[in-house]
């Protein structure tokens, strides 16, 4: 099994061609929105990526089976050349990943904040608005790509996580593990 930092030297070469290919077929909020989804449903279906990539079918085949993710790159062509260049090379198991950091280098390009919210309990509309609207003058963002995840770990509150690297954590967890840090550091603990 990979590490994580194993599988983002694996993908770098992916995500810069795929980056540069898409540049201009990745333009809205709306296609980021689309990418996390789709990376999203690919990550539950690890299983049948690595199986895909055992599978000795042509890489035409593979890219056909996953045609309905074709367009999360904007343009069909450049999914279907990275499907079959990741299957040539048997790492057809990364597009989950590629996909995602793709997504971020656009959102970046784009000045699109893109974050999770982690949450012990669905959030109504209104908390939502109210923490987007603080998370786009907290970063500067035109706009946000809002993505929201539970976690019962949390305890109570919520914890941010911008996928551009910045997190700020409002949960009763992050409280006590902040104090328990504090009182360790003041020999206390």
């Amino acid at each position: 099994m990979m590490t994580t930092s194993e599988r983002i030297v694996r993908c770098s070469p992916y995500v810069e061609a795929v980056a540069r290919l898409s540049q201009e077929t990745i333009r809205t909020r709306h296609d980021l929105e689309r990418m996390y989804e789709y990376a999203a449903e690919l990550k539950k279906r690890a299983a049948l990526l690595v199986l895909a990539d055992s599978a000795s079918l042509p890489g035409v085949a593979i890219a056909r089976a996953f045609h309905c993710y074709a367009t999360a790159f904007g343009d069909e062509a450049i999914f279907n050349r990275l499907i079959e260049l990741l299957h040539r090379h048997r790492l057809l198991f990364l597009l989950p990943d590629i996909i995602e950091r793709v997504a971020v280098r656009s959102a970046q390009y784009l000045h699109i904040g893109v974050y999770t919210c982690y949450s012990v309990e669905h959030l109504d509309d209104d908390a939502r608005r109210r923490i987007d609207m603080r998370v786009r003058s907290f970063g500067g963002y035109a706009d946000t790509v809002p993505l929201y995840r539970q976690d019962q770990s949390l305890i109570a509150g919520f914890f941010l996580k911008g996928h551009d690297g910045w997190s700020a954590d409002y949960s009763i967890r992050g409280s006590l593990a902040a104090l328990t840090r504090h009182l360790t550091d003041e020999g206390l603990l």
